[in-house]
Parts: C-alpha cells; sequence; structure tokens
C-alpha cells in the first residue's frame, strides 16, 4: 500500500512539474518583417510586381492566398491610394533574425497602369484578410512609370550591376549597360526614383553610378530622356541578388506582432 501510495505522488509530481514547465514555456509569437525597400515598375500590360515580407510562421494565415480580400498601397505623406490586383502568395528561403528563422513571403500583384507616372514616397502595404483583420506595413518608397513609345535611341546589348565596394546591404551602386553603334546624346537618366543620377561612357560601355540611400534598391527600370526631349525605357532587370538579406538590414527591418 505504501508502494502503491509512493509511486502515486511520484506520478502526481511529474503531472505538476510538466504543467508549470507548459506555462512557463515562452510562447511563440507570431511576427513579419519588412524591409525598406525601394521598388519600381515600368507600367506594362500584365506586368507583375512583388513585394517581399518576411514571415516566422509557415501556417499563419497571410501565407494562404485564399484568406486576402484586398490589398492597398497608400502613402503614408498624403492621401494616395490605390487598390492592386493580387496574383500570387509564395514562401521562399529561410533566414535567420534575432536567432529566430523567418521565411521569405512574396506578394505578387499586377503593376496597375496609372494615367501618370506615380512615387509613393513612403509607401505601405494595407493588407485586409476576410476575417476582417488589417495589417498596414511598412514598405519603403514604392514608384510606377509609363513605357516609353518613342523610338529606342541606344542599342543596348546587356546590362549589369554591383554594389558598392565592402556594402553588404543589397543596394546597388553602379549600372553598367553595354551598346551598339554611337551613343546618343543624353539629357539624365533616372533609375527608379534616383533622378538624374550620374553617368560616364567608354569603349562601347555605358555607366551608371547611383548616390547612397537608406533603401535597398536591386531590381529597377531605366529611364533615359535624350537632348532632343525623348525618352527611352529600359524595363525591370534583377542587378543583385542576395539570399541573405535580414543579417545586413539592420535598422532598415520593420518588425510587426501578428495574431
Amino acid at each position: 500500500m505504501k508502494r502503491m501510495s509512493f509511486y502515486v505522488i511520484v506520478l502526481a509530481l511529474v503531472l505538476t512539474m510538466g504543467y508549470i514547465l507548459h506555462r512557463i514555456r515562452p510562447q511563440t509569437v507570431n511576427k513579419l518583417l519588412s524591409i525598406d525597400t525601394e521598388y519600381s515598375y515600368l507600367m506594362e500590360e500584365n506586368r507583375e510586381g512583388s513585394f517581399l515580407l518576411f514571415i516566422n510562421s509557415k501556417k499563419h494565415e497571410l501565407t494562404a492566398i485564399e484568406n486576402y480580400a484586398r490589398i492597398l498601397l497608400k502613402d503614408h505623406g498624403d492621401d494616395s491610394l490605390i487598390e492592386l490586383s493580387l496574383f500570387e502568395i509564395s514562401l521562399g528561403d529561410q533566414e535567420i533574425y534575432m536567432k529566430e528563422s523567418f521565411y521569405r513571403l512574396s506578394i505578387t500583384f499586377l503593376v496597375p497602369v496609372l494615367q501618370q507616372d506615380w512615387i509613393f514616397d513612403d509607401a505601405y502595404l494595407v493588407i485586409e484578410l476576410k476575417d476582417q483583420k488589417e495589417y498596414e506595413l511598412r514598405l519603403g518608397r514604392v514608384s510606377f512609370y509609363h513605357v516609353s513609345h518613342d523610338e529606342a535611341k541606344l542599342s543596348w546589348t546587356s546590362l549589369s550591376g554591383i554594389k558598392r565596394a565592402n556594402d553588404l546591404r543589397s543596394r546597388l551602386y553602379l549600372i553598367t549597360i553595354d551598346y551598339e553603334g554611337e551613343l546618343p546624346l543624353i539629357e539624365k537618366i533616372d533609375v527608379g526614383t534616383r533622378s538624374n543620377v550620374t553617368f560616364y561612357h567608354d569603349y562601347q560601355k555605358l555607366f551608371i553610378e547611383l548616390a547612397t540611400s537608406d533603401y535597398l534598391l536591386y531590381d529597377v527600370p531605366i529611364v533615359i530622356t535624350y537632348q532632343d526631349g525623348s525618352r527611352q525605357t529600359i524595363s525591370n532587370f534583377l542587378y543583385v541578388v542576395d539570399y541573405v538579406l535580414l543579417k545586413e538590414s539592420g535598422p532598415m527591418i520593420n518588425v510587426y506582432t501578428l495574431d
């Protein structure tokens, strides 16, 4: 009888300790991250664009497109607001931030065709879910530009880009355009919202140098304005491919707690 009482007491103690440990164990908090990035797109028909976020749970409702009611793009600095046509939600590679695992979450939309070029200088993405939940997330800067229908004067053959030396951020610094024939007289070059950037040429190569910025920049179009007033646009190109973004982005990372 005493032995039975001993086992009962031991079992009760084990169950009690298990319950206590379960209660004090840190509960996983669902989080979402964004990085201040410059997103820029030409407004081409059926053109897709993507905003990149990071989430620590593969099972959260934000990872499934059927849970979305709509997505909006707004400028925090004024009343600019447009609804985007959601195309796809996809999960990508895993990264570590503050000793916690996050997965790349790409929100892909159809680039809108607006009446004029548009810049959201302090851009936020508003996500409305079907269960009435709403999230407002900082993106950085978002711009949309019209495709030029002027005659293409620069006969370019290839594009490439590099980051500034010792800059570990995913930040484009120098674009090289290889071209054939004569270089037309150029008035200015815009890269995304980088207006009137520095450019020079040598041996059938046009070099475009971008000043430093607080935004990541890796996938942008180029707009060339010639001295006769005509314009040539070169569509988006992924100049910089980094498989680790969170580790080097530091203060550019925005952290959100999810329901």
